[in-house]
């Protein structure tokens, strides 16, 4: 058995392309959308040292406000709900810019495909070095595995002449192996059938599950039926993007929840003499809120980066763009930032200010609550100072004759009208 193993692209980069579109519930590339690579704490970081900024202009802001901005319809004869027209191009242009949130590579970190026949990558070594390669087909494995280096790609290989000669049709590369095929070495190691590590929030612990469950249900142009058995692509690498989709209810769902865990962040703020709950309450609420956002830091991990100089650099590799603005976030928060609801009474929006004094979260809003205060004042002044009218004074309202009311009780009235007896 031979085991040759090497490294995809690296995951301190993100993947995006310039155009998408949603079909059939998921968000994937557009056809003929080109695909380009950036490193997403580069924008990060320049805004937090450019200077003249009241709050701090984080990526992860933009699907905040993303969220804030959404507006769904209800859908006929079912209880859920679809994206009106314009927050569609709203979230197909957020996606343009800095691409889908990764949510399957955020939740998985092991993939083993089916067992099936293919070249031994170890000749292609060897003609590298100059010598002649001899390619033979053999029972391979592969597997995909997160690592502190990115997604790491492992062939096994186990060579067996007299097995591929037993087979009354020659097998091709790719041809799945039959379970009598499979060594015993193999089944004992979970080689034998496809098969997923992955860990699902709010679940914190890792389960083994098949690739028809949640790993398939992000490459939605494979058939049903060829979904345990499909040879995926390495993880990272251009196949694997221009294959992936995110469905569009689990990419809001994901985002909304980073949103409420830095809302409950927000609500649980040291210091705050208008919170109503008791400390026990307050306890429960910040094992929660901490919990789910070690969930979403799960991916991330330091990395060593060389730069174009040539000096060590240190980076931050996540697995996931949702990981990755979590990591935003908390990097604000422990560097003296706070969390702050914009004043603006039409936006509302949760943002991280570098400021004790930062009340809005960008200068659009501040410049509208100034305009606003400002005609109003105007107003208001220009009342004060208009001169007060002399209404004339309402007159009498000739009164209605009752009929009970000036009907004579006991003759009294009739008698003084009369006069008195005699």
């Amino acid at each position: 058995m031979r085991e040759i193993a090497g490294y995809g692209a690296p995951d301190e980069t993100w993947t995006r392309f310039d155009r998408y579109e949603i079909k059939d519930g998921y968000i994937r590339p557009a056809p003929g959308a080109t695909l380009t690579r950036y490193y997403p704490w580069r924008a990060h970081l320049a805004a937090r040292t450019e200077p003249g900024k009241t709050a701090v202009e984080a990526p992860y802001r933009s699907l905040l406000a993303l969220l804030q901005d959404l507006r769904l319809r209800p859908v006929a004869n079912a209880r859920s709900s679809e994206l009106m027209p314009e927050s569609e191009a709203s979230v197909l242009h957020w996606c343009s810019t800095y691409g889908l949130l990764g949510l399957l590579l955020h939740q998985t970190q092991m993939v083993v495909l089916a067992p099936r026949f293919g070249e031994d990558p170890y000749p292609l070594l060897v003609a590298a070095a100059g010598a002649s390669p001899r390619h033979r087909l053999q029972p391979t494995s592969i597997r995909y595995s997160r690592t502190i280096r990115g997604w790491k790609q492992t062939y096994t290989t186990a060579p067996n002449s007299q097995l591929v000669s037993s087979r009354h049709v020659k097998p091709t590369p790719g041809d799945l192996l039959d379970p009598e095929e499979i060594s015993e070495d193999w089944k004992r190691r979970g080689w034998d059938q496809s098969w997923a590590l992955v860990k699902v929030p709010p679940s914190s612990e890792w389960a083994r599950e098949p690739l028809n469950l949640t790993w398939a249900r992000y490459f939605p142009n494979i058939s049903v039926d060829d979904r345990d058995a499909f040879e995926y692509p390495p993880p990272l690498s251009d196949e694997f993007w221009r294959m992936y989709a995110e469905p569009v209810d689990e990419f809001l769902q994901n985002a909304a929840e980073l949103k409420r865990t830095l809302g409950a962040l927000h609500e649980l703020r040291p210091g705050d003499s208008t919170k109503r709950t008791s400390p026990a309450d307050d306890a429960i609420a910040t094992t929660r809120a901490v919990e789910m956002l070690d969930l979403l830091l799960d991916p991330v991990r330091p990395c060593l980066h060389f730069g174009e100089d040539g000096a060590p650099e240190l980076q931050w590799a996540s697995g996931s763009l949702l990981a990755t603005f979590s990591a935003m976030a908390l990097q604000d928060l422990t560097s003296g930032g706070r969390l702050v609801v914009c004043r603006n009474e039409k936006c509302e929006r949760l943002f991280v200010a570098d400021t004790y004094q930062a009340r809005y979260c960008s200068k659009r809003c501040r410049y509208a609550v100034q305009q606003r205060t400002y005609r109003r004042n105007r107003k208001l002044k220009a009342m004060k100072g208009r001169p007060k009218t002399l209404r004339p004074a309402p007159q009498a309202k000739p009164r209605k004759r009752n009929s009970e009311r000036d009907k004579p009780r006991n003759g009294r009235r009739e008698r003084d009208r009369k006069g008195p007896r005699r």
